[in-house]
């Protein structure tokens, strides 16, 4: 088995090898990232899922900012910040006129946002509804409040509901048990969600 290379500016601690094809992953980028590393975290994701884009996430509208152009039509990109002021709008704007983009939400006011932005770009952007798993600021209570979001983004224009959103639960150090049983509740509450 050979060894996965690091890249100094991805996230990419998960070995491909431990991922099944269905498995959606997409490193968080960290700048700056040069064209060739891009170049290649983007072959790694190209050999574990032919089938499927590859995705690039971002953790701020400014690291998005500075990913090269050059690979616009190679990936899709997802941000994990919502959308909470007006003046981000014309930033998420000028993104979706250069990539595909998933915007991750919690509240209906980062979906007026991203709408906003949709429309001044003239593009459909993809929206994740983040469930709060009870440990973070972000993120919808899952049940009734998470299917009210979801209602509100499907009646918007240029809108489009990808999905539900985790992050994962457990930053800090816990052993891989209680990892797994955090995991599978978010993933349980996805279900019930939709």
């Amino acid at each position: 088995m050979s060894r996965q290379p690091e890249f100094a500016a991805a996230d990419s601690d998960t070995p491909f090898s431990s991922l099944s094809p269905a498995t959606h992953w997409c490193p968080q980028i960290r700048v700056p990232c040069p064209a060739p590393q891009f170049s290649q975290i983007l072959q790694l994701l190209h050999a574990h899922a032919p089938h499927r884009t590859p995705e690039i996430a971002c953790a701020d509208m400014h690291t998005a900012e500075q990913m090269p152009l050059n690979h616009a039509e190679d990936c899709r990109l997802l941000l994990c910040c919502p959308i909470v002021r007006p003046l981000d709008v014309p930033r998420l704007a000028a993104l979706a006129s250069a990539y595909a983009c998933s915007v991750v939400v919690g509240h209906f006011r980062h979906v007026e946002l991203v709408a906003a932005a949709a429309q001044a770009a003239s593009q459909r952007i993809s929206i994740l509804i983040e469930l709060s798993m009870g440990r973070q600021l972000t993120g919808v209570t899952p049940g009734p409040d998470a299917c009210n979001l979801a209602s509100a983004v499907r009646r918007l224009p240029k809108l489009q509901l990808r999905g539900m959103f985790l992050r994962h639960p457990c930053h800090g150090v816990l052993e891989a048990e209680s990892q797994r049983r955090s995991l599978l509740s978010g993933l349980s509450m996805c279900r019930h969600t939709l």
